[in-house]
């Protein structure tokens, strides 16, 4: 099998912090849910090949239903996740084995509640990956950083310009990461990790830096809301 530039895109948690009725994926942001904001934005992207949708399974009819709906283009699955993200991930990466994905596929991960990703975000993922191996979303910090490790006072503080916070997308090699997730996994470790990148890291492999944007928030809670709108107004 050829070579594919494949996304996946996490859906999860109930969205009790968001509030509402319904999972903040399925609130209206604009004149769409958020997961369709997020769908289309990936699917418009002539770089992305094929998206596999990974979400609860108590949500997934409702997830193909709005997927019919507004009839997106490139969904060739709607996969259930796990009890956490990286579980999630791990499931969606064995499912990309089960139908005989190349190990030299480009897998972008992105979470769904960051809706504003853009083009050029996905392009420049790809191309570092595919130059690289592992390429991850992040901007510098513009706070002074220290550590804690028991939250009671500071033991050292870390050089501000050397400090990136991580977004996604974050994308990969399909063969090392994989190998990496099921390494972790075979450890009972997969929890220990915050993203996709610390487990690629955790086999040695290189990633890259693809600078994000503000605008690329995560939406947890309703006042994330007006970030998103800022960060929207800014890329039109």
């Amino acid at each position: 099998m050829h070579a594919k530039n494949i996304a996946l895109v996490l859906f999860g948690g109930n969205g009790e912090r968001f509030g509402g009725k319904v999972p903040k994926q399925f609130a209206f942001i604009t004149d769409k849910p958020m997961m369709i904001e997020t769908l289309s934005r990936i699917a418009s992207s002539s770089s992305v090949e094929e998206i596999y949708v990974v979400t609860r399974k108590v949500d997934q009819a409702l997830t193909a239903g709005l997927i019919e709906k507004y009839r997106l283009p490139k969904i060739k699955g709607i996969l259930v996740g796990g009890k956490t993200r990286e579980e999630s991930v791990y499931k969606g990466l064995k499912h990309l084995h089960s139908i005989g994905t190349s190990a030299r596929s480009l897998i972008l991960i992105h979470d769904g509640d960051r809706p504003n990703i853009d083009k050029s975000m996905i392009e420049e993922n790809f191309k570092q990956a595919y130059l690289h191996g592992g390429a991850v979303t992040a901007i510098p910090s513009n706070s002074s950083v220290f550590v804690s490790p028991l939250g009671l006072e500071v033991e050292r503080y870390l050089p501000r310009n050397e400090i990136y916070l991580a977004q996604t997308p974050q994308t990969f090699r399909y063969g090392p990461l994989k190998k990496a997730f099921d390494k972790v996994h075979r450890k009972h470790r997969l929890d220990e990790f915050t993203d996709d990148a610390s487990i690629y890291r955790s086999l040695k492999h290189k990633v890259a830096i693809v600078l994000g944007e503000a605008g690329n928030v995560k939406i947890t809670t309703k006042s994330d809301l007006a970030l998103f709108y800022e960060g929207r107004r800014n890329n039109e």
